[in-house]
């Protein structure tokens, strides 16, 4: 697919990517989360906030890949455009915020992973009629194991 195809293709490509990803194609996926990015900055440009989700959703693959440094640069990365796209209390940036806490979970590092999900919790908090589930499951976990 030509990197000036329009957005939407990035979508498909990315959906795809997912559901490779479930499967556990992780190569494949790979390929497809490229395309995707590739199309999303060529289309709209690097600092466009759609290819935040690129490189969110890249982020995650190389988290279950376990190139865990490169997901955390990847995770960032993302959070900057949402940052500077939205603003710090947008919910895009509290999902990017979450991404990220249960990264530094998975890498030990608790202490991180619950100062980061608290400010997820924050942002989510006041940005969203209703607080998603699978987030205060995921603070409280990290929050116990923290704690032990």
């Amino acid at each position: 697919m030509p990197p000036t195809a329009h957005p939407s293709a990035a979508v498909v490509l990315s959906e795809q990517a997912g559901r490779l990803k479930a499967q556990g194609r992780l190569d494949e996926a790979e390929k497809l989360y490229l395309q995707a990015l590739a199309v999303w900055t060529a289309s709209l440009g690097k600092d466009h906030p759609a290819a935040a989700m690129g490189w969110s959703n890249l982020a995650e693959l190389r988290k279950e890949q376990g190139r865990l440094d490169e997901a955390e640069v990847l995770h960032r990365r993302a959070l900057v455009l949402w940052e500077n796209a939205f603003g710090g209390a947008h919910p895009s940036v509290g999902f990017g915020l979450r991404n990220l806490a249960l990264l530094h979970e998975t890498q030990g590092r608790l202490a991180e992973a619950d100062a980061v999900c608290r400010r997820a919790e924050h942002i989510l908090t006041n940005s969203l009629p209703v607080m998603p589930d699978e987030l205060l499951a995921d603070c409280r976990r990290i929050r116990q194991r923290r704690t032990k």
